[in-house]
Formats: structure tokens, sequence, C-alpha cells
């Protein structure tokens, strides 16, 4: 199939207005690199279909090689709290950019399950990550059936952004169309947790986005006031 610039443009505009989100720095460089031979092509009056093909297979090679990079979301690092954990194996472990490190809840209990982050300040978050128990012995028999997305309002109330089933996907992504602002960001687990034995085992938790600029307040129009026209007085 022989790539002509309308189809090599198509392309090019899907990937240039892109969300960062989760992707690592490496790949999503190189997700960039792509883009602008393209659009260098595209600008050029000399370019030829081979050079077309060349460089829409070099979009699609780099697309296919998105990676999450789990260093370059929001939640990396920073202070986590759990309904519950095992002994060494608490929240800030799905939080560590380690995928061989995990948050393991206790025995089986009534009720849900959660993984809450502060992150400092607030953001607006347009994606978010969660690595799963798939690569376990025993693989996608200890996923849970079922994930939330929640964040704080200024309640304190927590109100669930997305729901998700992974399925059999060890790392599950998944992008916010309008983006949830806040600070206070949890992942809810409902009771039970997976059906092998009732734990909860996740290896990362991250959410990524930017920090939040509200808009700034504009004063209302006013009508222009006008003074009543009053005739002179004749005798």
């Amino acid at each position: 199939r022989v790539s002509t610039k309308a189809e090599l443009q198509k392309l090019y505009d899907t990937w240039a207005s892109a969300s960062r989100s989760f992707w690592s720095n490496e790949t999503w460089a190189d997700l960039q690199t792509a883009l602008t031979t393209a659009k260098g092509l595209l600008d050029s009056e000399t370019a030829t279909l081979q050079d077309c093909e060349n460089a829409e297979a070099a979009i699609q090679k780099a697309v296919a090689a998105l990676a999450v990079g789990y260093d370059t979301s929001l939640s990396y690092g920073k202070e986590a709290t759990a309904s519950h954990s095992q002994p060494g194996e608490g929240a800030s472990n799905a939080l560590d950019g380690n995928p061989s490190t995990k948050w393991c809840s206790t025995s089986p209990q009534r009720g849900a399950y959660w993984l809450e982050v502060d992150l400092g300040e607030t953001y607006r978050v347009d994606g978010w990550v969660v690595m799963v128990a798939a690569n376990e012995p025993g693989g996608t028999g200890y996923l849970s059936s079922e994930y939330s997305l929640q964040t704080k309002d200024e309640d304190g109330k927590w109100i669930t952004v997305m729901t998700a089933n992974p399925e059999n996907e060890n790392v599950f992504t998944a992008r916010l169309e309008e983006g949830a602002v806040g600070r206070y960001f949890r992942l809810y687990v409902p009771n039970p947790a997976c059906p092998l034995d009732g734990y909860v085992r996740i290896y990362e938790f991250h959410v990524y986005g930017e920090v939040y600029v509200p808009e700034p307040e504009t004063e209302p129009e006013t009508e222009p006031v006008t003074e009543p026209v009053t005739e002179p007085e004749t005798e």
C-alpha cells in the first residue's frame, strides 16, 4: 500500500494532538521525533510517496513502542494510605515505580478496599494506570473484578471519576476525556476483591496530568446607566 500525503497528514494530526499523559520520557520523545520528520515532509513540495510511506511507518513504530512511565506520574513517590496492608507490603509500594513490589491487602473483609494518595496540590488529572496481579503465579486468578478512580470534593466526599474492568490486562491504562480536578485521589476496589483468595494486589497505581490553574473570574457585564432625558420647561 502506498502512503499518500493525505494519509500521512491524518496520522500526523491524530498523534500531534495527543496528550502526553502516562507515556515514558524516552518513548514519547521517539514519537515526537517521528512527528517532526513527518511535519517536514508535509510542508515540503518535493516529498515523494516513498518519503511519506517511510514517515508513516516511523510514526506507527513509535506509537507501538509507547510504554508507561511510572516515574513521570503525579503520584510517583507520594505519601499513600490504604484500607489495610500486609506487613512489608504497604500502600507506598504501589507508588514507587518498581513493578516488583506491591501493595497487598490483609485477609478478606466486608466492605471495599482502597488506596489513597495525596498529590500535595491540586491537579487536573487526565489519565491513570494500574498494574495488577496478572504477572503473579496464578495470573488472572488474582485480578479483581472492578477498579474505580475516585477524587475527593470540597466537602470531603469521594466522587467516582471512572470505573473499569481490566479483564486480563496486567497493566491497565485509561484517559479521562474531561479530566478530574483534585488533590486527593484513590483507587477503590469493591468487595469481593479477586475470586481466587479475596486479597487485593496492586503493583503500581499512578495518575497523570498537570497543575490545575483555575480560570480567572470575570466581572458580569452590566448595562450602562442612561440618565433620563428631561424636556426644558416652557413658560
